[in-house]
């Protein structure tokens, strides 16, 4: 069970909130980070703001970007500031990244002088559309689809509410891998069901958004956030899971017994460090 995610519990003072503003909610997902070039390429000319807010037309075509001494750089022909914003022009196509295609536009930086940043700036429902469809079966039932999409969407706000970053999440986060668009990732079926729920997450006993994380099976019993990460989450408790029925039901994971050995040890150390004898 220690490899396994939380899964999500709603306790009694965890219930569904319906909000119109969080259906009109944007998100900031970082695409590329850390990284010294990307290629954008575009079928169409397309749009670069500088923030200065001179807008200039780019030609049609593939470009590489790099940043360089805080400067952002579209090949070596076209030089911006430390930052800038790509989108489509009216009509047109939207320029891809890396290859894959985005809903949205996107907001560049030059990182650290010289590292690339790319955040994907697109509405809270187009960004659900492409997640839910890796985290979900077509032959679930209709319900359980809208409970998933519910708690993606709680997952989404917490980390928009807390992230101190110019992103919410990365595109490699583990409970919502995030793809872009296109034919190969977003589902009809699932795109309606997401809209059935639009607007409603899950919240805390004072209104906030939780940290909806889920599981696709816990083992016959959920872990709580104080044994996984040290601190407690009042949502986030071990209960009893009714899931036998998954095929991830029953596992099996190899370690070497010095290992074994290893965090027994550690295991032991900390109960003694946390035991205080009753006084005589």
């Amino acid at each position: 069970m220690l490899r396994k995610l939380l899964i999500l519990s709603v306790l009694l003072f965890t219930f569904i909130f319906a909000s119109a503003a969080v259906a009109a909610e944007q998100i900031r997902i970082g695409i590329v980070v850390g990284q010294a070039t990307a290629e954008l390429s575009c079928e169409d000319e397309f749009t670069v703001r500088d923030s200065a807010g001179k807008t200039t037309t780019m030609p049609k075509g593939k470009y590489f970007i790099h940043a360089q001494k805080g400067k952002l750089f579209f090949d070596d022909n076209n030089v911006f500031g430390n930052e800038a914003f790509v989108a489509a022009a009216a009509g047109k196509s939207s320029p891809q990244i890396n290859k894959r295609s985005y809903k949205g536009d996107f907001q560049l930086q030059a990182d650290q002088g010289d590292k690339l940043l790319v955040v994907n700036r697109l509405p809270l429902e187009d960004y659900l559309a492409s997640v839910l469809p890796a985290k979900t079966m077509s032959v679930w039932p209709d319900e359980v689809i809208k409970a998933q999409a519910v708690a993606a969407r709680s997952y989404a706000l917490y980390k928009m509410q807390h992230s101190d970053k110019a992103y919410a999440l990365l595109a490699t986060d583990r409970e919502l891998p995030y793809e872009g668009t296109g034919k190969r990732i977003e589902k009809d079926a699932v795109t309606k069901l997401i809209q059935a729920t639009k607007g409603q997450y899950l919240v805390d006993a004072y209104g906030r958004a939780i940290e909806a994380v889920t599981t696709s099976s816990s083992g016959g019993r959920t872990e709580s956030a104080l044994n996984l990460r040290g601190t407690a989450v009042s949502y986030l408790q071990s209960v009893e899971d009714y899931d036998s029925d998954s095929p991830e039901y029953t596992w099996e994971s190899r370690i070497s017994p010095a290992l074994l050995e290893s965090l027994a040890a550690r295991l032991y150390h900390r109960q003694a460090d946390e035991y205080t004898p009753l006084p005589a």
